[in-house]
């Protein structure tokens, strides 16, 4: 499902359903989602339950809400956010 998104079209970069199932299957696959679902903290937090590097893969951090990349940060990512 996660190499799917890496090809798609943009709309399916878009579709929250297919991200949050490619997200699931593989962290990584946040480097490929579009910038207004990398601003939704579901969509982010499902990148990292499956991968917590899932940030250092992605070149956009900076449309990723900034609570998550303080948590990232600090390396405080635990079961207790998801």
């Amino acid at each position: 499902m996660w190499t799917c998104i890496t090809r798609c079209f943009e709309e399916l970069r878009n579709d929250r359903e297919i991200v949050l199932a490619a997200l699931k299957n593989n962290g990584k696959a946040l480097k490929y989602v579009s910038i207004k679902l990398k601003q939704d903290k579901t969509i982010v937090l499902a990148a990292l339950e499956n991968n917590p590097n899932a940030l250092l893969y992605d070149d956009f951090n900076d449309c990723i809400p900034i609570e998550i990349i303080q948590i990232f940060k600090k390396n405080e990512i635990s079961s207790e956010i998801f």
